[in-house]
């Protein structure tokens, strides 16, 4: 085939301008400066559309501040139907599944322990803070890198990360390996 010669002077300016710099491109984004804090807030049963549906509803400070100030999807979805906490969170933390961070309930069967272990179970560490606290917990069963794991590579450590929750699955696996601490309610004492 014959390539047409007619077509060779445009196709060579083109080339010439792509090539030269003189159209740059860029991507736009909601926000471009880099964040001072991130706050992600997990609430179990909580429907998304509840934030717009009582906006009129909230005060000042608190949601409505985020809701004003912040940074809120409201399309955010995932073919998702696993109910679990552990999964759930590990989930939105990731970005993954399941099947690619390897959190697939809040405790399943060890066949090496025989028994049943839950999904941050870690006899290797060691819990800080209640003198009757057992077996340790860790991220270890984790197979992805969370939102905060990422944070630290992009801020070469800097930045400060933190879960904070009711249970420890739902505080640790959001902190993710590099999170500075997670902080929960022990089950047994009460305490955080």
């Amino acid at each position: 085939m014959r390539f047409p010669t007619r077509w060779l002077a445009p196709l060579l300016l083109c080339l010439t301008v792509l090539g030269s710099g003189a159209v740059s491109f860029s991507f736009a984004s909601a926000y471009n400066a880099h964040p001072k804090l991130i706050v992600v807030i997990v609430i179990d049963q909580f429907r998304g559309d509840y934030l717009d549906r009582y906006h009129d509803q909230l005060g000042e400070g608190g949601f409505r501040l985020f809701l004003d100030h912040g940074a809120n999807f409201t399309d955010c979805n995932y073919d998702y139907a696993n109910t679990r906490t552990a999964p759930g969170h590990a989930t939105l933390f990731t970005g993954a599944y399941s099947n690619g961070h390897g959190i697939h309930a809040n405790e399943w069967w060890d066949a090496k322990k025989k028994k049943m272990v839950s999904s941050v179970e870690d006899g290797n560490t060691k819990i800080v803070g209640i003198s009757s606290a057992g077996i340790g917990a860790s991220p270890h069963n984790l197979m992805a890198d969370t939102l905060g794991d990422e944070l630290k590579l992009a801020t070469q450590g800097k930045a400060r990360v933190f879960g904070i929750a009711l249970k420890d699955r739902a505080a640790i696996l959001p902190a993710g390996f590099a999170g500075d601490a997670a902080y929960w309610i022990d089950q047994k004492s009460g305490a955080w």
